[in-house]
């Protein structure tokens, strides 16, 4: 997908999402935008992520909204109204994944923050506004944490975010 075609698209998503919001959807439905945003834009089949994966571990019980690959997604209408229970369920989420380093991301769809575990108390590593990124800068990011895009020369920026002391490289590493 070219730059041009990237633009509209998440020009299209953040006008979904805003009117979803504004409308009180249901966080099904804007995991169902994000997801269909990323499988046009990034060529993301839905099977690729596990929806309401069930966790029984102790006595963490529910459901995480999506899972894809080293990514916990938890959907919520309004981080500032249900942020702090986002949180605790990352946290719950993420502690009972075993099976190597997972990134936290709570999300209403413009709002996205990223948390890693570590020893047992979540940490935020990385936030940004779709609201307000360029739509350059949204595909950057959004590449750098959920994939690798081909056939991209990286600038000196792009080496620090993919690489650098807050990635997702590095904080898997550390």
């Amino acid at each position: 997908m070219n730059v041009t075609e990237f633009e509209s698209q998440f020009q299209q998503y953040r006008g979904r999402i805003e009117e979803a919001k504004l409308a009180k959807a249901h966080h099904d439905q804007l995991r169902s935008i994000f997801i269909g945003f990323l499988s046009r834009t990034f060529g993301v089949d839905y099977e690729e992520f596990e929806l309401e994966k069930g966790v029984k571990v102790a006595k963490v019980r529910g459901f995480i909204d999506a899972l894809f690959q080293d990514i916990v997604f938890e959907f919520k209408g309004d981080l500032a109204a249900d942020g702090e229970t986002g949180r605790r369920q990352l946290t719950d989420y993420l502690g009972s994944l075993r099976d190597g380093t997972y990134f936290g991301v709570l999300t209403d769809g413009l709002l996205f923050e990223v948390y890693i575990l570590k020893e047992n108390r979540l940490e935020k590593i990385d936030s940004i506004s779709l609201r307000t990124l360029s739509s350059e800068a949204a595909f950057s990011w959004l590449d750098g944490f959920l994939f690798s895009a081909r056939e991209l020369v990286p600038s000196s920026q792009d080496m620090v975010k993919r690489f650098g002391p807050r990635s997702p490289v590095f904080l898997c590493s550390s």
